[in-house]
């Protein structure tokens, strides 16, 4: 909102439900098999000291967006959610939710099956050429395109191949746990079946899967140590749910995330230096699958049918130098941060709380406490 104003935000809206469109037509169409859901999402917010103005913003954001979003007051959250954590809730009924892995794998079935080629482990070195007589470098030969796509992550490679994009992402991590089975235990913390995330800073999301496993996520570090993040991971969950304290993880996992500095996706064409002419999708750090699916469409379009629509990104949300390697630096201080100012805010909502659990809040992966504090009471004081 601050980038983009009145009809420019609408059209950046209008296509993002597109792609919603798009990618559940496209499941449809080509059988894929990914666990699609169309139970809806809800944010949980971990405090009521809002409750009464989020009625007021979201009747302003449907009306504006022509989004669907409702308020479910605190007596129903604690019926679906049995956990004090939580107070009411924001449900965006329309969501969907997938198997990420196997939305992938059947996408790629289904483009080979109308005759897309895919080459998987192969390396692109180099770069060279111009638009429409493009030269790309792999260790196995040299290909020949007419147009040439950067769609990555942080694998992109940060200088020989990314140009511009050199220096404009910055790799965090997020992380992942499942539980055993739960069975009928499942009901005795959850009884929805909403893609769920909290209002926090570093905030969680989960949701229980067809087996009534319960699929847990969150932490975002920019440091990777499974085991560690692993228990940091669990301890947050108890957090919210201390009743399944003595339930089996069975299966934990992280990777990178890339995000730029404006934290939105990077969709647009490279319009300096050697490699001008040359499209990037990148960024989509935690937005989800949707941004995917939107910059493959606009750039798609673009050229094929020469549409326009890709400018609104490439105009409002153009890479920027995040400044890396300090970066990483910045980051940790930011991330810690928001730590800290998370603990402070659930520790004031949940006053009436054990003492183990406050100190479960406070306890929690200290380290550079002091300059973190600061950084964050700068951070609210500006805010406010």
């Amino acid at each position: 909102q601050r980038r983009v104003h009145g009809e420019t935000s609408q059209t950046a809206c209008r296509l993002n439900q597109a792609a919603v469109r798009t990618l559940v037509e496209r499941i449809d169409r080509y059988g894929i098999e990914c666990d699609l859901s169309r139970d809806g999402a809800i944010t949980l917010a971990c405090s009521d000291d809002d409750e009464q103005s989020a009625h007021k913003v979201l009747d302003h954001v449907n009306k504006l967006f022509g989004t669907s979003f409702e308020v479910l007051p605190a007596k129903e959250v604690r019926e679906l959610y049995r956990s004090d954590f939580y107070q009411y809730g924001v449900v965006e009924p329309d969501a969907y939710t997938v198997n990420p892995l196997k939305l992938v794998l059947g996408l790629a079935a289904a483009a080979e099956r109308i005759g897309v080629k895919l080459f998987e482990n192969s390396k692109a070195l180099s770069i060279t050429g111009q638009p429409g007589c493009w030269r790309v470098a792999t260790p196995g030969g040299v290909i020949e395109a007419a147009e040439v796509v950067l769609a990555g992550s942080v694998s992109l490679d940060r200088y020989a191949l990314s140009g511009p994009l050199a220096g404009a992402l910055l790799c965090m991590y997020t992380h992942i746990l499942v539980t055993e089975p739960l069975g009928e235990r499942l009901y005795d913390a959850i009884r929805a079946r909403y893609a769920a995330c909290d209002d926090r800073l570093l905030l969680a999301y989960f949701r229980p899967l067809p087996d009534t496993r319960l699929l847990w996520g969150g932490l975002g570090t920019v440091t990777f140590a499974a085991e560690y993040h692993a228990e940091e991971l669990h301890r947050d969950m108890l957090l919210a749910f201390p009743q399944l304290a003595d339930v089996r993880i069975e299966y934990r996992w992280g990777g990178p995330l890339a995000w730029s500095r404006h934290m939105m996706p990077l969709i647009g064409k490279i319009d300096s230096g050697s490699k001008k002419g040359v499209w990037y999708a990148t960024a989509f750090g935690g937005h989800g699958i949707v941004p995917s699916v939107l910059s493959g469409e606009l750039i798609a379009s673009a050229m094929v049918e020469k549409s326009s629509d890709w400018e609104l990104f490439h105009r409002c949300f153009r890479p920027r130098y995040v400044g890396w390697p300090f970066s990483l630096l910045g980051a940790a201080i930011l991330v810690r941060s928001h730590s800290l100012v998370d603990r402070w805010n659930v520790w004031q909502y949940q006053r009436n709380g054990s003492l183990a659990r406050v100190a479960a809040l406070i306890l929690m992966g200290p380290g550079l406490a002091a300059l973190s504090l600061a950084c964050a009471a700068w951070k609210r004081c500006k805010s406010a």
